[in-house]
């Protein structure tokens, strides 16, 4: 967890450049409604109001808000030019910034982030209160969270025919994929990610025969308040990576699941009742003349469930739990059957400002 010192140090490089820098003080091109603020990047100029702490993203406006924002069930767009995303000014990181004085998720209400770039909400001079969830992870058969999928280190894919194909290396290693039956054709994960700028998780490898049956990773959010952050018991912030997917009949392998994405609270005062979570999915299932099974998305206690196998292959890995690698996928036991897919590495989860203890459920553990 990274505070005061950080605090110190980026107020004087931004007074250095001209720019207010604000930690929880007004600057916004707000609206108290859905889907009606505009993003870019850049480096900060002067006269611009800018938020937050973390060195991963710098989100500056010109003007400040003036009103709060309640979420609706509306899905957000990320992409560049999304009428969703505020102006930001020039300086700013590549992201989808939301800002506004305060920031509510409603019981009941699930704000889903899709696209490219990551989802940034502001609330510059209050709270940020969530009763729902903030879902931008990645799901079986879907794309990759918003930011996810870029500047990985993919590993070695499997063989062609039939090796499984290894998890996403994240915030902890994917595991590998399982072998099919005598041979070393497995997929082998590759390296974690420590990332400098704000962005997604890692995704899996299809497995030997199998194409379009990797996970892709779980998205990025960061979440900046210039009072607290806090989650109820029905709340819920989800940036995990997608299951692999089970591979047809025919002697195949299973996909190699998605890590977990990023998220990032910067905000001097967290409390949390609900489920911070960024685990990796469970992968899919290997076949010999039946198919195998997909794996499982995750839930917040992370270990998802690999999908079974068919015939004599190998089953899909379990997904990370807290901080751990994600499990080897099975290996085929009979003639060629296939291997499964590796387990998704573990995301993560950063907490800038507030140096307690965060509470409820956290996985992978905070840092």
């Amino acid at each position: 967890m990274r505070g005061a010192a950080l605090v110190t140090g980026l107020l004087g490089l931004l007074g250095l450049l001209g720019c207010s820098f604000h930690v929880g003080a007004a600057g916004d091109a707000g609206s108290g409604s859905d889907g009606d603020l505009g993003g870019e990047g850049g480096g900060p100029e002067a006269g611009t109001f800018c938020y937050g702490t973390t060195p991963l993203a710098t989100v500056c406006v010109n003007t400040p808000p003036t009103v709060d924002r309640v979420f609706s069930n509306t899905p957000i767009t990320t992409s560049a030019g999304s009428p969703q995303c505020a102006q930001l000014s020039s300086g700013s990181s590549d992201v989808c910034a939301i800002v506004a004085t305060g920031i509510t998720i409603p019981f009941g209400v699930t704000v889903t982030a899709t696209s490219a770039r990551p989802l940034v909400l502001v609330a510059t001079s209050g709270s940020i209160t969530i009763a729902g969830v903030l879902d931008v992870a990645a799901k079986k058969a879907g794309p990759a969270g918003p930011g996810g999928d870029v500047g990985c280190n993919p590993g070695t894919n499997p063989g062609v025919a039939n090796g499984g194909g290894q998890g996403g290396s994240f915030g902890s290693n994917g595991g590998d994929g399982g072998d099919s039956n005598s041979a070393s054709d497995h997929g082998t994960h590759g390296a974690i990610v420590d990332p400098v700028t704000l962005r997604g998780g890692c995704a899996g490898a299809d497995g030997g025969g199998t194409p379009d049956s990797r996970g892709h990773g779980g998205g990025a959010v960061l979440l900046v308040a210039g009072t607290s952050i806090s989650l109820a018991t029905t709340g819920a912030i989800n940036a995990s990576g997608a299951a692999g997917r089970g591979a047809p009949a025919g002697k195949k392998s299973g996909g190699g699941a998605g890590s977990g994405g990023l998220i990032v609270l910067d905000t001097p005062l967290v409390a949390n009742l609900g489920a911070i979570y960024a685990n990796g999915g469970g992968g899919g299932g290997g076949s010999g003349n039946g198919m195998g099974f997909d794996g499982f998305d995750p839930g917040p206690g992370g270990g998802a469930l690999g999908g079974l196998h068919g015939s004599s292959a190998g089953d899909g890995g379990a997904g990370s739990i807290g901080a751990t690698d994600g499990s080897t996928g099975g290996d085929g036991s009979n003639s060629t059957d296939g291997g499964g897919g590796g387990g998704g590495g573990a995301g993560i989860i950063e907490v800038h400002q507030f140096s307690g203890v965060v509470g409820g459920v956290v996985s992978p553990p905070a840092r």
